[in-house]
């Protein structure tokens, strides 16, 4: 039953998004995983980094993020 909660989470975070380039990357994601081509461990770390990052409330917009790295 916990994965059927944490689906139906993440399904809630994905429907509270409103940053087009956001809802590319998680699809591209989501497509990437669906080709069969596995995540790497580091990739799944810093997937759920970034998630509990998100739900610490620790997050940048993509413009800020796009303008500090470049």
């Amino acid at each position: 039953m916990r994965l059927a909660a944490e689906k139906l989470r993440l399904v809630q975070k994905i429907l509270t998004v409103d940053d087009d380039e956001l809802l590319s990357a998680l699809s591209d994601l989501f497509e990437h995983i669906e080709n069969k081509e596995a995540l790497t461990e580091l990739q799944r770390k810093e997937i759920l980094l970034g998630i509990k990052q998100l739900e610490e409330g620790k997050k940048v917009s993509l413009t800020d993020f796009l303008e500090k790295v470049s």
